[in-house]
Formats: structure tokens, sequence, C-alpha cells
């Protein structure tokens, strides 16, 4: 028994805005989903400033988006296709560990830079907000947290939380930086 073809991927290059912040664009894009003329794709964050990117819709229509490498694609925008399909893009949901201290916890400073080093040294990627400290999901999420338990029984740190979270398009954070060295 053979596969049925696969419907050649279409392509969307014209950029339309935003559903977020065009009103008139949200009731197109509504319309459009109604009559079957709106494909709704899922990109990753580390795709959106790609100039171009091949995907699929959850139904598995293969879409093509062509653009200038100078922007990135938000979460909301519509592209539209030379067949006048609309495109919209969501964002997945980023997800991090974050770590946080229980109340009451005495870490020595000497210790938590050391965690800091040791994350650093598997270019684990962290940024700190307020009294979180965020780490970019960069391997298995579970290997993860069992190689920051074991490091922080070893550096004796207290009352360490560490939990999975998944934060939305609109409040990812940013692990981007400025400092790269070879080794």
């Amino acid at each position: 028994m053979s596969n049925p073809p696969m419907a050649p991927a279409e392509l969307a290059e014209t950029y339309l805005g935003n559903v977020n912040e065009q009103a008139d664009l949200s009731l197109r894009v509504a319309q459009a989903k109604e009559n079957g003329r709106c494909r709704e794709i899922t990109i990753s964050r580390r795709d959106r400033p790609k100039g171009r990117i091949l995907t699929q819709t959850a139904e598995g229509q293969s879409v093509g988006i062509v653009k200038g490498r100078d922007w990135l694609l938000q979460d909301g925008d519509v592209l539209e296709t030379a067949q006048k399909y609309l495109v919209l893009v969501r964002i997945q949901q980023q997800q991090v560990i974050a770590l946080r201290f229980e109340p009451g916890a005495h870490n020595q400073a000497i210790s938590l830079v050391h965690l800091g080093h040791v994350l650093g040294n598997r270019h684990w990627p962290i940024t700190l907000q307020g009294e979180s400290l965020f780490i970019e999901l960069v391997a298995e999420a579970e290997l993860m947290k069992s190689t920051i338990r074991e490091m922080a029984h070893t550096l004796k740190i207290e009352k360490l939380q560490i939990s999975l979270e998944g934060r939305s398009a609109e409040a990812a954070l940013d692990f981007s930086t400025a400092h790269h060295h070879a080794h």
C-alpha cells in the first residue's frame, strides 16, 4: 500500500502584520480560518531570525517562509502565500529551568559563584531576574535538573528549589550574550 502523495509546500513571502497589533488583520485571519484559507504554524524561538523556514501545520501541510534575516518573526505574525492563503505564526512555549532559594536559605556566596562557574563551563545559558536564576533548556530537562542537584549537593548549597517552567512567547527570556570564547 502506498502513501498518498504529499501536497507541495505553500510558500509565504508577503508579510501582512501581526494579529496582536491589528484588529482588522485579526478579523481577516478569523474569516480565513472559517473558509479553510489559513495555515497556522508553530516555530521554535531559534527559527525566528532565519530567512528560510520549512515547517508543517498540525494537519501536516508543508509551509515555507521566506523573509529577510534583519527581523524576527513574532507570535501572531501573518504572512500570505501566492495562492492567497494566510499563514499565522505561533512561537513555541519556551521551556526553562528555574532556580530559587527557599525562605531562610543561608548559602555562602562563594558556593553560588562556584555554581555559576560550573553552569558556565557547561555552556548552559543563564539569566537572572529578581530572586530567580533561569537556565535555558539545552539538554534533556531531567538530566539538567539531576546535574544541578548533584552540583548543589557537592557545593553544600541548601534549600535550592529546581523547577521546569514554560514561558509564553510574550514572557520568554532572552539568553543572548555578547560574550563568546574559544576552547
